[in-house]
């Protein structure tokens, strides 16, 4: 039960990374983490600095495997598909 499990949670983060790639892909100048949060239908209702941190995780993810790259603009950070 526990491998079932474990199997199923990491085949649904490889899903959410995927549609977040495929995101960022389709928007060239780049994403913030509330707008794929948003997007992906993954927003927090949390009032928190962190309330998209699943979203940001998927970001970091993708930055620490190649497949994404952030940069600061202003006051947000903003993702891109490479």
């Amino acid at each position: 039960m526990h491998q079932t499990a474990k199997a199923e949670a990491q085949a649904a983060v490889a899903q959410l990374e995927a549609s977040a790639y495929l995101l960022l892909k389709s928007h060239t100048d780049g994403l913030r983490t509330g707008e794929v949060a948003r997007l992906l239908g993954i927003e927090s209702h949390c009032p928190t600095p962190n309330s998209n941190w699943l979203a940001r995780c998927i970001l970091e993810n993708l930055v620490s495997k190649k497949r994404a790259a952030s940069e600061k603009r202003g006051g947000s950070r903003v993702f891109r598909a490479l």
